[in-house]
């Protein structure tokens, strides 16, 4: 008979050190964290930047007073990819969680844009 246990047997399965089904092992997901936390922390501390708290591997990021599709273009050409959302009427970022680097990398792209932008 087909699909009964004698003729399809269940299959073995490996043990896995992973903390959840996503296949991100525990120090990718400890890795991706410290990204996030430098990220946010290092983007709060600049006047008119908020990133808001997230439990995604994503973070929302509100920035005053530039064009929102300019700095999504300037990271775009940078090598950066980010989303654009509208939020109670206004943009907001949706950037990915990635390495260190590249977390380094975009919060120095985003400041240098701002930068640009104030003078």
């Amino acid at each position: 008979l087909k699909g009964n246990r004698a003729t399809n047997p269940p299959q073995k399965t490996s043990r896995c050190h992973l903390t959840r089904n996503d296949g991100i092992g525990l120090e990718s997901q400890e890795r991706l964290q410290q990204s996030k936390a430098f990220f946010a922390d290092e983007l709060n501390a600049v006047r008119g930047i908020r990133v808001f708290e997230s439990h995604s591997n994503f973070v929302p990021v509100r920035i005053e007073s530039i064009d929102m599709t300019e700095l999504k273009d300037y990271l775009s050409q940078n090598g950066i990819l980010i989303r654009l959302f509208e939020d109670h009427g206004e943009i907001i970022a949706r950037i990915a969680i990635a390495e260190l680097e590249i977390m380094r990398k975009t919060a120095a792209l985003i400041k240098e844009y701002i930068k640009k932008e104030e003078q």
